[in-house]
């Protein structure tokens, strides 16, 4: 059995959710928040305490969103899936003419990990080539002594994954750490990229 409570309101600039939640025995979703439309000004919470995913595994976090003047500011304190965790997960989005600056952080069991980039908007209607009109996509991004297993976690909890020798992989990969840089652009269509460098050491004696 499912349980939804919504209640919201707006008109054309602004949208206000002042109740969403939904229950059942898998899922667990709260938000509350408003939008304001032309301004493109989300302010809004939004927090799952349960969601079940296909391995059987759970997932859960909490996010925070506010607008101030021409940047958006994101914020997850915790994010679970399954048993792989990120933590102090900080986004702000930088609206200027004709693009968005894009910088993202954050640390997972051991180590952190970085996003910084630029999305150049798509152009204008009297000039848009069709086939490229959701602009381009460039990111740079770092990666400082992250958990191998962290990632494997994660991946086996939304796939299920079958994984042969699983034992001897999980011990192994255990005390791996990975810092990697690299770059990646796209139109959308097509991407590129390129991995600087990529390190992994054991953290173990």
């Amino acid at each position: 059995k499912s349980v939804l409570n919504f209640k919201a309101e707006g008109d054309s600039n602004l949208i206000t959710l002042q109740k969403f939640q939904l229950n059942n025995s898998d899922i667990n979703v709260s938000a509350q928040g408003s939008y304001k439309i032309k301004e493109i000004a989300p302010d809004f919470n939004f927090n799952i305490s349960k969601f079940k995913l296909g391995s059987g595994e759970n997932m859960a976090m909490r996010l925070n969103v506010f607008s101030k003047q021409n940047k958006i500011f994101s914020n997850i304190p915790y994010l679970e899936i399954g048993k792989a965790q990120l933590k102090d997960i900080a986004c702000i989005l930088e609206k200027k003419t004709g693009k968005t600056d894009i910088y993202i952080s954050g640390k997972d069991t051991k180590g952190a990990f970085s996003l910084d980039g630029t999305w150049s908007h798509p152009v204008s209607a009297a000039e848009k080539n069709v086939k490229q009109n959701m602009g381009y996509l460039e990111l740079h991004g770092a990666a400082d002594a992250i958990s191998i297993e962290n990632i494997y976690n994660g991946v086996k909890a939304v796939t299920d994954v079958k994984v042969p020798a699983k034992e001897f992989l999980e011990d192994f990969i255990s005390p791996v750490q990975m810092t990697s840089e690299f770059y990646l652009s796209s139109d959308f269509q097509h991407f590129s990229y390129n991995i600087i460098q990529t390190v992994l050491a054991s953290s173990s004696k």
